[in-house]
């Protein structure tokens, strides 16, 4: 790849995993703002409210951009992941879930049933998808839990 998206023989355009983090990056930016007047104002230096982070520190605290901006697209609202946020979910495992299959449009409702209880919450959720995928059958699933 030269850094541009490159068709193939049969004419299918292929992107590339860093065209659609960068997508994802730009998409999740121009989320995070209340509403279109915040975005212009931010962009000419003014300090402004935000759903959010920018997209660099949720990068930088882990987060899969991709999967987060699918979830966005698949039903989480911005406002929804940023009250996940502020109940303080680590991005990063809230990443994990998303790409284990947690519903993107039932964020919003965990928030409100679970409050600042929810990172640990998601936390098992995640370690349990794990530990089926490191063992698909139940028994050695719970045998190796209990350390057998």
């Amino acid at each position: 790849m030269n850094g541009m998206s490159d068709q193939t023989n049969s004419g299918a355009t292929v992107v590339s995993d860093a065209d659609l983090a960068l997508s994802a990056y730009h998409a999740l930016d121009d989320l995070r703002y209340l509403d279109q007047v915040d975005r212009v104002l931010a962009r000419h230096g003014d300090d402004v409210d935000v759903l959010y982070p920018d997209p660099a520190e949720l990068a930088d605290q882990g987060a899969d951009l991709t999967v987060l901006y699918a979830a966005m697209q698949s039903g989480m609202s911005p406002a929804a992941f940023g009250s996940a946020l502020a109940a303080g979910v680590d991005v990063s495992v809230l990443s994990r879930a998303l790409s284990f299959g947690l519903d993107a449009g039932a964020v919003e409702e965990l928030v409100l049933t679970y409050g600042a209880e929810l990172g640990g919450h998601i936390a098992n959720f995640v370690e349990s998808k794990e530990d089926e995928a490191a063992y698909p059958d139940p028994v050695s699933r719970v045998l190796a839990r209990l350390g057998e």
